[in-house]
């Protein structure tokens, strides 16, 4: 994997997560957050972020 392939990956993770939030969360403003809302950002989050962990690690264990 090359550091564009990583970046390729990490880009393509930020938008899922992004996308994700969109759907679930719309922003028209006319809603409060729930308790439950912020479990499932919470959830995404800790979701992104590890694919993104999982992606740094692949790229810094591959031999050069």
């Amino acid at each position: 994997m090359t550091i564009r392939d990583l970046d390729e990956k990490l880009v393509g993770i930020l938008s899922e997560y992004s996308n994700e939030l969109r759907d679930r969360f719309p922003d028209d403003g006319r809603e409060s957050v729930s308790k439950s809302d912020l479990s499932e950002l919470s959830r995404q989050t800790f979701y992104a972020l590890n694919e993104m962990r999982k992606s740094i690690i692949e790229y810094l264990s591959e031999d050069r």
